[in-house]
């Protein structure tokens, strides 16, 4: 359910894409974290907490660049047959 309602933030055509953006992280961050936690993946310490936090961080960063990259080749490719 959290995770649907992260993807439905991108649906939300008044706002900018990095409110967009900030709220899929929080709410996935938020509703992911705990999910961890109770399966066990780490256990409750702030250190691990913090590493997971700095992890999830770099993993949401570098596939957030990626399916930019993406988005942008694809937009470039409509653009250049529109013209």
């Amino acid at each position: 359910m959290d995770f649907y309602l992260g993807r439905s933030a991108f649906k939300i055509d008044n706002w900018s894409l990095l409110q967009q953006v900030e709220t899929h992280f929080l709410v996935t961050f938020f509703g992911f974290t705990p999910l961890a936690i109770l399966a066990g993946w780490f256990p409750l310490r702030w250190d691990w907490l913090i590493s997971y936090t700095i992890t999830f961080i770099i993993v949401y960063l570098v596939v957030w660049f990626l399916k930019m990259s993406i988005l942008k080749s694809q937009v470039e490719k409509v653009n250049q047959k529109l013209k």
